[in-house]
């Protein structure tokens, strides 16, 4: 895989404008009794009470700083996911290394100084 890595970071490096990073999973299960019980699950845990490196979405996270560190040019770079992606931590990291992001959102977020919403700036 490292060829095809060093070659895509070429790429990326001999294009001077925006690059999209899109972000998103599948993954394949023959076996359903992966579920059987998360809804019980989810009723005993409270997700907003455990630390983000703990939960499933920390993925997009490392994802993030994975694809931002090979391709060398976080400013370059536009990640874009979809409302799973909509978590606070994401937006610090993506802060924090420097680079810029797009995310459907899954709630009406506050704006600006937080005295009015998204949907306030858009119409």
């Amino acid at each position: 895989m490292s060829g095809h890595f060093q070659a895509t970071r070429e790429r990326v490096a001999a294009i001077d404008a925006p690059i999209l990073v899109l972000q998103d999973t599948t993954e394949f299960t023959y076996k359903r009794s992966k579920f059987k019980g998360t809804n019980a699950l989810k009723r005993r845990i409270n997700p907003t009470r455990m630390p983000i490196e703990k939960k499933e979405s920390f993925r997009w996270i490392e994802n993030m700083r994975q694809s931002s560190e090979l391709l060398g040019t976080p400013e370059k770079l536009i990640h874009v996911g979809d409302r799973e992606n909509d978590i606070y931590e994401f937006f610090c990291a993506a802060q924090e290394i420097g680079t810029h992001f797009l995310v459907r959102t899954c709630v009406n977020r506050l704006a600006g100084e937080g005295k009015h919403t998204i949907a306030d700036e858009i119409g």
